[in-house]
C-alpha cells in the first residue's frame, strides 16, 4: 500500500499527524487518494447518496431553486452552484425539473465545485447539453447571485478531535508503531477562544472543521454581498459532542486507520457552529431541520402517490423505496438536517414553513 507508506514516513520524520491531516492525504493524495477512484458512488461503490436513492430528490431540490431565483432576483439568468456534485445526478435531476416550468424562458447556468478528476470526468458525460463550469478551488466562487447547494459535502470535510482534559483540551492525533496506525494525544493542553464547549465532562470527545468554517465563511460572504442563498443537506446534528468519525467501503463499516485511501471518510456535521458563522456575518438562518420534514414541506408524499398513480404496473419500486428510505424517520429522514443561510429578504423560505 503506497499510500499507507507515505503517511507511514511523514508521521517517521514530523511525528503524529492530525486527523485533518490524515483525512486530507487519504481523500486527496493525486495518486493513491480515495476521490481518484473511478467507482466509489453507487450500488458498486462505497456508499449511495440520496439523489442517487430517487431522482425527486433532485426534482425538489431544483423546483426550490427556482422559486428562490424568482422571488429574489431579477436577472432573467439562474446561476446555480453545487459544492461536490458527486456523480452529477442531483444537478442532472433538478435541471431536467426547472425546464420542465421555465420552457426556454430563463436561462440557466450551473457551476460545479470538483477537485476530483474522475469525478469530473463522470459529471461531463451526464451533463452534457446543460451550460456547466466547473471550478476546483473555492475561492473561485463566482461574484454574483447564485443558488448555492451544498448535499452531503461537509461531511466529507476534514475534522480535528479534542478530548478535555483537566486545563483545558488535547488534540487526538495519529501515530504509527510497527507498522501499525493508532490514536494518541498531543502532549500540549489548549484552551479555546469561545466558550461554546466549557460544560463538556471530562474524557469527551469534540470534533472541530477548520475547512468547513473557512468555506462556509466564502459562502456566507456571497450571500451578504450579492443576496444568494445557500441550502446545505447533509448529515449530523446542532451539536460537536462525540466521535463520528467514520469509514465506509463497500457499504460496510470499517476503522478508520485501516485501507488509507481505500474508504470513504466522513463525520457528521456540526450545524450549530456553520449557523454561527452566518449570524456572526449579520446573515439569517433557518431551523435546522429534519430531512423528512423539509422533503414532506416540498411535496415529496404527493409526488410519491402520482409516481404510483401514473405508472400502473411498472417497475418502479426503486423509486419507491428510494422515496421512502429519504424520508423515513428511522433512516435518513432524521439523521440528515437541512438548513438555509439568506440575506433576510424573504417573506417564506419553502420547505422550512
Amino acid at each position: 500500500m503506497l499510500l499507507k507508506r507515505k503517511i507511514v514516513e511523514r508521521i517517521s520524520l514530523e511525528g503524529p499527524i492530525s486527523i485533518s491531516k490524515y483525512m486530507e492525504i487519504c481523500l486527496w493524495d493525486p495518486d493513491e487518494g480515495y476521490y481518484s477512484k473511478k467507482q466509489i458512488i453507487g450500488k458498486d461503490g462505497d456508499f449511495v447518496t440520496s439523489p442517487e436513492l430517487s431522482q425527486t430528490f433532485g426534482e425538489l431540490i431544483g423546483i426550490w431553486s427556482l422559486s428562490q431565483h424568482l422571488k429574489k432576483f431579477t436577472d432573467k439568468k439562474l446561476s446555480l452552484l453545487e459544492l461536490g456534485p458527486g456523480k452529477g445526478t442531483l444537478v442532472s435531476d433538478a435541471l431536467r425539473a426547472i425546464n420542465k416550468i421555465i420552457k426556454n424562458k430563463i436561462e440557466t447556468e450551473v457551476y460545479l465545485l470538483e477537485k476530483s478528476t474522475a469525478l469530473k470526468s463522470i459529471q461531463q458525460k451526464k451533463l452534457l447539453g446543460f451550460n456547466i463550469k466547473w471550478l476546483n478551488d473555492v475561492h473561485k466562487i463566482p461574484q454574483k447571485p447564485l443558488v448555492i447547494i451544498a448535499n452531503e459535502f461537509f461531511d466529507s470535510l476534514p475534522i480535528n478531535q479534542y478530548v478535555k482534559v483537566e486545563g483545558g483540551w488535547q488534540e487526538r492525533k495519529i501515530a504509527v508503531k510497527n507498522n501499525n496506525f493508532y490514536f494518541t494525544l498531543d502532549k500540549k493542553v489548549v484552551k479555546f477562544k469561545t466558550n461554546y464547549f466549557d460544560n463538556t465532562p471530562l474524557g469527551s470527545i469534540i470534533e472541530y472543521s477548520f475547512i468547513s468554517v473557512e468555506i462556509i465563511s466564502l459562502i456566507c460572504e456571497n450571500v451578504k454581498k450579492f443576496g444568494s442563498i445557500a441550502l446545505i443537506i447533509d448529515y449530523g446534528d446542532t451539536f460537536g459532542f462525540g466521535d463520528t468519525l467514520q469509514a465506509i467501503k463497500s457499504h460496510t463499516p470499517e476503522f478508520i486507520l485501516n485501507n488509507p485511501g481505500k474508504s470513504d471518510l466522513s463525520s457528521h456535521v456540526n450545524f450549530s457552529i456553520l449557523a454561527k458563522v452566518a449570524l456572526e456575518r449579520g446573515l439569517f438562518v433557518s431551523p435546522v431541520l429534519e430531512q423528512y420534514k423539509f422533503l414532506k414541506n416540498l411535496g415529496i408524499e404527493n409526488r410519491l402517490k402520482q409516481l404510483i398513480k401514473l405508472n400502473p404496473g411498472k417497475n418502479i419500486y426503486s423509486e419507491i423505496n428510494g422515496i421512502k428510505k429519504l424520508i423515513d424517520p428511522e433512516n435518513m429522514g432524521t439523521l440528515f438536517k437541512v438548513l438555509a443561510i439568506f440575506d433576510g429578504k424573504l417573506a417564506d423560505l419553502e420547505g422550512f414553513c
